[in-house]
């Protein structure tokens, strides 16, 4: 199939409607009715989900491969580390749980509304 722009190329590859699927069961598992445990354990029994972090200088990060080290006998607070980056350039990251599981609600426009953005401002 062809396209007349990369824009449309990428809004109608078939990966999109699984991406779709994902992201809604990522979203159920780290729902604000969830306890920061319940949260934690999802992203630990999904190892391999990728998952996009923000930074404070306004970067965006993929983040995969969650593994809980657990705790010790003398810290029993868990231990969490994740991939930062792909391929060679991985680096393992250890997470602040509070921080990271703190809860944030945004609001992100839908695939439509992204549809009828002509540039990067409008999203």
């Amino acid at each position: 199939m062809s396209s007349n722009s990369w824009k449309q190329h990428y809004l109608s590859l078939p990966a999109n409607k699984d991406c779709d699927r994902r992201m809604v069961n990522f979203s159920l598992a780290m729902q604000s009715s969830c306890s920061v445990a319940a949260r934690l354990r999802n992203l630990t029994e999904s190892p391999k989900f990728p998952f996009l972090v923000s930074s404070d200088e306004k970067k965006v990060c993929v983040f995969h491969s969650v593994h809980n080290f657990g705790g010790t006998l003398t810290i029993p607070d868990d231990k969490v580390a994740v991939l930062a980056r792909m391929g060679d350039n991985a680096a393992v990251v250890k997470l602040n749980i509070p921080s990271a599981l703190a809860m944030v609600e945004i609001t992100t426009p839908t695939l439509d509304e992204i549809k009828l953005c002509t540039s990067r401002e409008e999203v």
